[in-house]
């Protein structure tokens, strides 16, 4: 499963061909800081998404992430043995080196069936996710758990797994 992982997670990053990012577009809706929290959390993970994957801009990509964060890359949704589990230190020394340089051209990544609940303080972020290299793909389900603070909405928990 690690191999699996490590495999997807380089062939995202170097893919080959145009680079595209689609799927509703937050930062071109308007946003003021007392809009609506759903838009906020949205634009907060997955411009952040976007600017990472999309553009390799990894400054703007650790924006989402709360000083204390994971990120789980599992078999399904539920917690199982198998899980991979990173912390906040080494999201932040694997996504150094999956987006460094100039992003491949023919890459895509799309997000749909976005769902947000929020309550108070915390909220979640349901979406499913797709990379496309070229004529291949990989399609994911993730869950964001988010907390509000001082800066904004950030992730403290994103768990993935495979779809297809």
């Amino acid at each position: 499963m690690k191999k699996l992982l490590a495999v997807s997670l380089v062939l995202f990053a170097v893919g080959s061909g145009k680079n595209e990012t689609t799927g509703p577009s937050p930062e071109e809706k308007p946003f003021s800081p007392g809009g609506d929290e759903a838009e906020a959390i949205k634009k907060a993970v997955l411009v952040a998404q976007k600017a990472g994957w999309g553009r390799h801009d990894f400054k703007t990509y650790m924006t989402q992430w709360a000083d204390k964060s994971q990120y789980v890359y599992g078999r399904e949704e539920r917690p199982g043995k198998h899980d991979i589990v990173c912390e906040r230190n080494q999201i932040e020394a694997t996504r150094r080196l999956l987006m460094h340089g100039k992003p491949l051209a023919d890459r895509k990544i799309v997000f749909d069936n976005v769902q947000v609940k929020v309550q108070g303080d915390e909220a979640e972020l349901r979406l499913r996710v797709t990379w496309s290299f070229g004529e291949d793909y990989q399609m994911a389900g993730e869950v964001y758990r988010l907390r509000k603070s001082p800066e904004g909405w950030k992730v403290s928990l994103n768990r993935a797994w495979p779809l297809k």
